[in-house]
């Protein structure tokens, strides 16, 4: 695979400020944010910029937008950069501390290795020490793993998909706690500080009793004029009603920390179940890659079953009917295996891989020798997708997206395309 960096100016090492999404590379911008930032967090920004990103507008559409609009310091991207330094605040110090490019790439290596990419692949392309060959090794890196990822079904995908919104509504429940918390703590601090004031007032004017009560132990012989006059018992009143304020601000000062400690109780319980999920979220990928294993198996099954039924002479399950199918991107290990379905299924395949190995300016002629258009979202290039897109209505062919490259997308693909069957009757 060519160099997706070349001819990008190399960075002066020694540069101080860390780079905004802007200033990298444009050809980059589609693995940091399709790696970075998750397409509820893009929704989120569009709902928040009021761009018209509603629920029912395509994932691919939505994160192509935002791709395109990354390349300009406008709304958009600064929001994307808000956003990305935000969370990935613990890696950006990690790599702060790095101020060299052998550092920073020791580190990248070591992050990869225990499987934490988000972050590190963020703090490095923002990195003033990452050169343009340590940033097109890291491209490399992750674009190798989204085809790992892209390899998984639907199924897989769906339930990533469900485990993700239930940890965003999880994130944003603990961020609203933490919020109330937050304002509940200035609000006790506030009442306590106000407690304090009315504590200390109180035990000044309880001195103030105390120095009235020593004159009138010196004062004996005044004593029976001020218990047959008003001025004794106004003194014992107020007295009184300084002791019960004193006893009803004590006991709202532990009503207070009572409610404190409720508080940091329910904040400990909602990060205990921001753990549980991460470990859900873990578990769910590697019965993901168990899944992958299974579906390969159940392909060469397919294969199998496929030369079973050429050599009794079968009908194939799902006719073409001889048609031809262009398949733009995909990975090159499982053309083999899909040219064999659509073969059988009286049908050829004609493959572009989407500009990776087979130049672009071929994609056009190719699709002119189609009949319908099958193109793996999560495995090919914006260009050649769009520009597949874009023939197949112009020429009135038939074109469908795929949602992954996985082979029960491809036969759900091409059982679009198929003839139905004839009424036996």
């Amino acid at each position: 695979m060519s160099d997706p960096l070349r001819g990008v100016k190399p960075l002066v090492l020694g540069t101080v400020k860390r780079r905004k999404l802007w200033e990298i590379d444009h050809r980059l911008h589609c693995s940091i944010i399709g790696t970075c930032l998750t397409l509820r967090e893009l929704r989120k920004i569009g709902r928040h910029l009021n761009l018209g990103l509603f629920d029912d507008v395509d994932e691919y559409d939505v994160h192509g937008y935002f791709v395109s609009s990354a390349a300009e310091p406008k709304a958009v991207a600064k929001a994307m950069q808000k956003t990305l330094e935000r969370k990935f605040q613990p890696a950006i110090r990690q790599f702060s501390r790095m101020t060299t490019e052998q550092e920073v790439s020791a580190s990248w290596d070591r992050c990869l290795a225990q499987g934490d990419v988000p972050g590190p692949y963020w703090a490095l392309m923002s990195h003033p020490a990452s050169s343009q060959s340590l940033t097109a090794r890291a491209f490399g890196h992750v674009h190798m793993l989204s085809h790992l990822v892209g390899a998984s079904n639907r199924a897989d995908i769906r339930k990533l998909t469900a485990l993700e919104v239930e940890k965003g509504a999880l994130t944003d429940e603990l961020d609203l706690a933490k919020r109330r918390l937050s304002e509940r703590d200035a609000e006790i601090r506030h009442l306590l500080a106000r407690h304090a004031v009315e504590v200390r007032s109180l035990n000044e004017r309880l001195v103030g009793a105390d120095l009235v009560q020593e004159k009138l132990a010196v004062t004996e012989s005044r004593l029976a004029e001020f218990e047959t006059g008003g001025e004794y018992s106004t003194l014992w009143r107020t007295a009184t009603e300084l002791k019960r304020q004193l006893a009803e601000q004590t006991e709202r000062a532990d009503r207070a920390e009572a409610r404190q400690a409720l508080l940091e109780f329910e904040m400990k319980r909602l990060k205990d179940s921001n753990l549980r999920l991460g470990k859900s979220l873990q578990d769910a990928l590697a019965e993901r890659e168990a899944l992958d294993d299974v579906l390969q198996s159940r392909l060469f099954a397919l294969e199998d079953m496929g030369r079973s039924q050429q050599d009794g002479r079968r009908t194939p399950a799902m006719d073409l009917g001889g048609r031809r199918i262009v398949y733009v991107g995909g990975r090159s290990g499982t053309i083999g295996h899909f040219r064999t379905l659509v073969e059988r299924a009286n049908g050829t395949l004609i493959h572009h891989d989407g500009g990776i190995e087979t130049t672009s300016l071929r994609l056009t002629e190719i699709l002119a020798q189609g009949d319908a258009v099958l193109c793996p979202v999560d495995c090919v290039s914006h260009d050649a997708c769009l520009r597949a897109k874009q023939f197949c209505k112009r020429n009135a062919k038939t074109f469908i997206p795929l949602r992954s490259s996985g082979i029960s997308s491809f036969v759900s693909g091409l059982q679009e395309i198929a003839v139905p069957p004839s009424d036996p009757g």
